[in-house]
């Protein structure tokens, strides 16, 4: 593609305004799941000990050696949304998410399963020291089940947004994860909190999420098969 790619040096750009616009609510998007939210939900757990916190940071990292491939899945879904949109095969961008869902959850129970039954030696070579070792193998299961509604959130962000609706499905997250945060910090002040009940509540947040999603997404699919 060299030479395709400089030619592309003499063609003035356009539309760059409707670029950025289009791209400012993708960022917040991120910003608000990978940074606000999430630091919260990290102190929250910090404050139930640094032996807790420790433990689920080790198991967030086998975590996301288990969801490596749904990104690949969420990437595809982007192309190939706007192929069958562009072709006006309606079916099969209904069966889309669900075909990238089922895909997923399929190939992260294979890596979950093998990443428990050898914990002992995966959860070794990320740290040597034994109390957090002790946790992590304790907790990982509960964190790797709860984690399965991840999939289900970005499954449903990435087909949401390939049609355009990145507006909407940046409002409704900012909703839904306030109401969580909300419920947290109520939790935390009352010291109602353990791992599981903010494991949970954020898998509830992600149900939440990718319901409202694939709704939106399957409604206005119904609304180009019409027209």
């Amino acid at each position: 593609l060299r030479k395709e790619i400089q030619t592309t040096f003499s063609i003035k750009s356009s539309r760059k305004k409707e670029l950025i616009l289009k791209s400012i609510p993708l960022m917040l998007q991120e910003v608000l799941e990978g940074s606000v939210f999430s630091v919260l939900i990290i102190t929250l757990i910090a404050r139930l000990g640094e032996n807790v916190i420790s433990s689920y940071s080790i198991s967030m990292r086998i975590v996301s050696l288990c969801l490596l491939p749904m990104y690949m899945y969420c990437n595809s879904l982007t192309v190939l949304v706007g192929e069958y949109q562009s072709k006006k095969e309606y079916l099969k961008m209904k069966i889309l998410p669900i075909t990238t869902i089922v895909t997923t959850i399929s190939v992260y129970v294979i890596i979950s399963v093998l990443s428990y039954i050898y914990k002992e030696n995966l959860i070794g070579t990320l740290t040597n020291i034994n109390s957090v070792q002790e946790g992590t193998i304790q907790m990982l299961k509960t964190v790797l089940l709860f984690s399965v509604f991840q999939i289900l959130f970005e499954n449903s962000k990435y087909v949401l947004q390939s049609i355009g609706k990145s507006k909407e499905a940046l409002k409704t997250t900012v909703v839904i994860n306030s109401l969580a945060s909300i419920i947290l910090i109520a939790l935390n002040i009352y010291n109602l909190l353990d791992l599981k009940i903010v494991l949970g509540i954020l898998a509830l947040n992600y149900l939440i999420l990718s319901v409202f999603f694939l709704g939106e997404y399957l409604k206005e699919v119904r609304k180009y098969s019409v027209l």
